[in-house]
C-alpha cells in the first residue's frame, strides 16, 4: 500500500513537471455589436510560454461552423491557429480587420456581452458630437429637474460686465 502511495506521488510530481504547454489568451470579436469581450483563454498549445506582450495578432478559429476572431497579445507560436498581424488583413470581409478596429478604439462590451454601455456612441474613442449639432456660442438656459435644484443660467457676467454695471442697473 505505501508503495502505490509512493508511485502515485512520484506520477503526480512528474505531471506537475510538464509545462511544454501554455495558454494563449485573447479577447474575443463580438461581431454582432463590433465590441470586444473580456480577455480569457482560447486554448492551451504545445511548448512552453512564451510570454504576453507581444505585438497583437488577430487568430481565428472555427467551432461547430462558426468563425471567431480573438485578439491577442500572447507571443507565437499559434499552432493550430492562423494569425494574421494587423498590416495584414484582408480588407473589410476579413474578421480581422473588424476586430483590430474595435481593439484599437478599446471598444468593449458591455457586461452582459452586449454593446458598450450607453451605445457605440458612448464607447472610448468614438466619435463624440455625432448626436447634436452647435451652430455657435450658446445662449441657452438650462432647466433643471425638481430633484436638482433652483434654475441655472449659462449667462455669466464677464469681468467687464462687474466694473461697468453698478447695483441695481
Amino acid at each position: 500500500m505505501k508503495r502505490l502511495a509512493i508511485l502515485a506521488a512520484v506520477a503526480a510530481l512528474a505531471a506537475c513537471d510538464d509545462t511544454n504547454v501554455h495558454l494563449l489568451y485573447g479577447q474575443e470579436y463580438e461581431a454582432l455589436n463590433e465590441c470586444m469581450l473580456p480577455e480569457q483563454s482560447i486554448d492551451v498549445i504545445n511548448g512552453p510560454d512564451p510570454g504576453q506582450n507581444c505585438t497583437p495578432v488577430c487568430i481565428k478559429a472555427t467551432l461547430d461552423a462558426q468563425d471567431f476572431a480573438y485578439i491577442t497579445t500572447t507571443c507565437p507560436p499559434y499552432d493550430p491557429y492562423p494569425a494574421e498581424p494587423q498590416h495584414q488583413t484582408h480588407g473589410p470581409s476579413d474578421p480581422c480587420t473588424a476586430a483590430f478596429a474595435a481593439y484599437t478604439a478599446n471598444i468593449e462590451c458591455g457586461p452582459d456581452g452586449g454593446p458598450p454601455e450607453g451605445g457605440l456612441d458612448a464607447a472610448p474613442g468614438a466619435d463624440a458630437g455625432t448626436d447634436a449639432t452647435v451652430d455657435g456660442p450658446s445662449d441657452a438656459t438650462v432647466e433643471a429637474g425638481p430633484e436638482s435644484g433652483p434654475e441655472t443660467s449659462t449667462d455669466a457676467p464677464s469681468a467687464g460686465d462687474a466694473a461697468t454695471d453698478g447695483p441695481g442697473e
